[in-house]
């Protein structure tokens, strides 16, 4: 994830406060929303969100977390240990 190029994921949905989740949601071309704009231009992706009135710090690592940047240009979080497949590889925890 962290090399910059583009990757595969599927994963499981969750929201255990709402008390739903169970479906699998697979993107094929997305990357780690964390990396530098002129990476993410250099590979094709923008950002068209615009999430800038975060009231507290996500704690990604702390929270097992991480934040997807799909083509569209939407981002998705996405927790690591409901990861199903990365590049087509299964993950087992």
């Amino acid at each position: 994830m962290k090399n910059g190029d583009p990757f595969s994921i599927s994963f499981v949905t969750l929201d255990q406060a709402r008390k739903v989740g169970g479906d699998i949601i697979s993107i094929e071309k997305c990357m780690l929303a964390s990396l530098n704009n002129e990476l993410r231009k250099e590979k094709g992706f923008t950002v068209t969100e615009n999430k800038t009135d975060f009231k507290k710090k996500p704690k990604h690592y702390e929270n097992a977390t991480r934040n997807i940047l799909m083509e569209n240009g939407h981002i998705k979080k996405v927790h690591i240990r409901l990861i199903l497949q990365f590049n087509d590889n299964k993950v087992f925890y």
